[in-house]
């Protein structure tokens, strides 16, 4: 299984399975490999300055806002325009 949502639930589902089932978390290994790919083509940021960040959803913006929050432990870095994928 796989889901942007499951490093916020990953002790809670641990503690469903039991400590003999193995749970696997990719999203290290991914940012890693993502790191270096940019790296090898040369496209990481240089500049000491972050960038702008704007966030993207297809669902509805508050409720994706406060879930957003647990991620960034309360500090939400942004806002939400919520966009339609059918057009």
């Amino acid at each position: 299984m796989g889901c942007t949502h499951y490093p916020v639930l990953k002790e809670l589902i641990q503690k469903s399975v039991g400590s003999d089932i193995a749970l696997i978390d990719s999203a290290n290994p991914t940012a890693e490999a993502l790191k270096n790919l940019l790296e090898e083509k040369n496209l990481l940021n240089p500049s000491k300055f972050k960038g702008k960040l704007k966030f993207y959803v297809t669902d509805a913006p508050d409720r994706v806002y406060k879930i957003a929050n647990i991620f960034f432990n309360g500090n939400f870095p942004g806002n939400l325009e919520r966009i339609d994928l059918s057009k």
